[in-house]
């Protein structure tokens, strides 16, 4: 999910284009043999993809199983030489310029045939290129193996094993024919004896204060999980072991900017495993209650990411609304 650093540009997530079906090849028993390893890097648990346009230029794009878009950034589109096609309105009556998206190559086929074009500023800085979001993912297999640090496609689910032990449904928002409104999934995973749902959400971010990033280490940015503020609060109340950074992420800028914390749970429990510790970052309840939930089967109370992902190969398989999560040694 987009790190939501201003409700402002929220709508990145909210507006989808009519998403196809992807043409698979048929079935076969090498077809879980037959994974396409992507061109993809992973930086502190998130995920980028590299994509070759047609021209030969190559990009850095984030991915995101909890984000909208696509998007580029205007400096992209500017260096590519990209036409705006048109201009949509989106939240609070902000007008969004979209561009000819070019052709890209080694990597599955973009659904649409234009991205959102944003500015290259701080709030996006940390996402090369731009982005693929959930419409990208949708009707398709991936394996994430945050270990080995590679992304896969599957043709089809033929020959994969899910095992029941490790295997969980994931949840989506379908209409009144039982057809799917987008392709944000749900999750459930237990923290201190109590199950709550999450967005599954590759993309959740965390950018580090310098203070943080002195405790913590590791690169500025880096995947992280998010908790709604009264489970937050509940949970620092409850367990004053559990250590807590203050002042990880400033949100927004001066003089309204905002300083907000992470915890670090112990133990997760999601798909037959406990593992942990994981950090967690707090959020307003209205982000996910109010806002997220809106576009997903359930209420959630958080998103899971890299934070949590790092010990696992996880396996989603969109058309068939589940996942298998493999423990991995990191």
């Amino acid at each position: 999910m987009l790190t939501r650093l201003a409700l402002s540009f929220v709508f990145v997530l909210t507006f989808f284009a009519t998403q196809s079906v992807w043409d698979a090849p048929a079935q076969s028993l090498d077809d879980a043999a037959a994974a396409r390893e992507l061109p993809a890097h992973f930086e502190a648990h998130r995920i980028y993809v590299h994509p070759v346009t047609a021209e030969g230029d190559t990009l850095r794009l984030y991915t995101d199983t909890g984000g909208g878009g696509p998007f580029l950034l205007d400096a992209t589109v500017e260096h590519l030489g990209l036409p705006i096609v048109d201009t949509v309105t989106v939240e609070q009556g902000r007008p969004a310029p979209r561009a000819k998206l070019p052709d890209l190559r080694t990597i599955p086929t973009v659904r649409e045939d234009r991205a959102y074009v944003f500015p290259a500023n701080a709030m996006f800085e940390h996402y090369g290129d731009g982005l693929l979001g959930q419409s990208w993912f949708a009707d398709r297999i991936w394996t994430f193996d945050y270990a080995a640090e590679t992304l896969r496609l599957h043709p089809s689910a033929w020959g994969l094993a899910f095992d029941p032990g490790h295997t969980v449904p994931l949840g989506f928002k379908t209409d009144s024919t039982g057809a799917r409104v987008n392709s944000f999934p749900s999750v459930e995973a237990t923290i201190d004896g109590e199950t709550y749902a999450f967005l599954f959400d590759t993309g959740a971010e965390l950018v580090l204060t310098d203070s943080a990033r002195a405790v913590l280490g590791g690169p500025k940015a880096q995947g992280t999980s998010f908790i709604v503020a009264s489970i937050f609060d509940r949970w620092r109340r409850e367990h004053p072991d559990w250590r807590v950074i203050e002042g990880a992420q400033r949100i927004g800028r001066p003089p309204r900017s905002i300083d907000v914390p992470i915890i670090e749970v112990p133990a997760v429990t999601i798909a037959g495993h406990t593992v942990g510790p994981v950090w967690f970052t707090k959020r307003p309840d209205a982000n996910f209650h109010a806002y997220m939930s809106s576009m997903m089967d359930r209420r959630v109370e958080g998103a899971l990411g890299g934070s949590l992902f790092q010990y696992f190969a996880i396996t989603v398989d969109y058309p068939g609304a589940r996942a298998v999560f493999e423990r991995r040694r990191r």
